[in-house]
């Protein structure tokens, strides 16, 4: 029993720790835009991610873009159009090498995997990595571990929905927080196991 206890106590204690530790590494503010990189890399699943991108496509602090985890009903006409994307990008697009979309990844890691196949066919070796300020933790442990080689510049959106200032207060940042605490978690035991 004593060490049924002392189980527990060691496990919540670690939970706690690493929650701390999860919350102090999620960016604050923005990266600025002060380094380029060959490419940029933009996770779908959230808003701003994609306009963003094309922002920083558009200030030639990249080359070019790839866009991961695209929907498969989805296409570079409807994706120019939600994100209102300037003259100066849809010429981009059209160029037909300059963003690419990716329509394979279901996951984090998925995204990691799919990326590092473009990347490596592009002889690419660095990259903005463009997510949710939430997300970024848990992209950045998939993302090197899978291009250990690769520059990766983590630069966040920060979703209207999601305040992390006062996380603990409002249910929807509340509930993102906790579930991607878990995943981030679960990301960083597969790594540490090499799984």
């Amino acid at each position: 029993m004593r060490y049924l206890v002392w189980t527990v106590i060691a496990i919540v204690v670690f939970w706690v720790a690493a929650f701390v530790h999860f919350v102090a590494i999620i960016p604050y503010n923005p990266v600025g835009d002060s380094v380029s990189t060959q490419a940029v890399v933009v996770l779908t699943g959230g808003s701003l991610r994609i306009a963003y991108g094309f922002e920083l496509l558009e200030k030639k602090k990249a080359k070019k873009m790839f866009i991961s985890g695209v929907d498969k009903e989805s296409d570079m006409a409807a994706l120019l159009d939600e994100n209102q994307a300037s003259d100066i990008i849809r010429m981009m697009a059209k160029s037909g090498d300059t963003i690419a979309l990716g329509y394979e990844a279901d996951s984090t890691r998925g995204n990691a995997d799919e990326t590092a196949r473009w990347m490596k066919e592009n002889n690419l070796k660095s990259m903005r990595l463009v997510t949710a300020n939430y997300h970024l933790p848990r992209s950045l442990i998939e993302f090197r571990r899978t291009m250990p080689g690769a520059i990766i510049i983590p630069d966040p959106v920060f979703p209207t929905d999601f305040q992390l200032d006062r996380w603990w207060d409002d249910a929807v940042s509340r509930h993102l927080m906790l579930s991607e605490f878990h995943k981030y978690l679960a990301a960083w035991l597969f790594g540490a196991l090499n799984l």
